[in-house]
C-alpha cells in the first residue's frame, strides 16, 4: 500500500467515499492535541508533544472501543480529554454532531496513484 499525502481527516474522508477500495467498517484515530474533523469542520490538528497526559486519552479510548463495536451502523464516537492525570478526569458525557455541515465532498477524478476531491461548500 503507498502513502497517502494528505490530512488525516481528508484521508478519512475520502476513504469512506471509495477512493481507496470499499469504505471500511471502522476507522480509527490517532490521539492528538488540536481539533479533528466533523460535520461542520474539515481539517485535523494532529500534533506530537511527548509531555501531555497521553495515557489518560488512551485508557478512555479503550473503554469506549467496546461499546463502539455494539453500536449501530454509522455511529460517530469523537473523544476530546483534557490534558490531566486519569484520576482528575470527571468523567465521560455524550454530545452530539452539527446538523448542518459548510462543505461537501464528493471524488472528481481518480487514477493510477491519485484521488482528485471535489469539495463545496453546502
Amino acid at each position: 500500500m503507498e502513502p497517502v499525502a494528505a490530512s488525516p481527516a481528508y484521508i478519512v474522508v475520502l476513504g469512506n467515499l471509495g477512493a481507496f477500495g470499499p469504505p471500511p467498517d471502522v476507522v480509527v484515530s490517532g490521539i492528538n492535541r488540536g481539533a479533528n474533523a466533523g460535520h461542520a469542520v474539515l481539517h485535523s490538528g494532529t500534533v506530537d508533544d511527548e509531555t501531555r497526559n497521553w495515557a489518560t486519552a488512551a485508557d478512555l479510548a479503550v473503554t469506549l472501543l467496546s461499546q463502539l463495536s455494539r453500536a449501530p451502523a454509522g455511529t460517530v464516537f469523537n473523544l476530546n480529554v483534557p490534558d490531566l492525570p486519569p484520576d482528575k478526569v470527571a468523567g465521560l458525557r455524550r454530545g452530539s454532531l452539527a446538523s448542518f455541515g459548510q462543505v461537501q465532498v464528493a471524488i472528481a477524478e481518480a487514477g493510477e496513484g491519485f484521488v482528485l476531491p471535489m469539495v463545496t461548500r453546502a
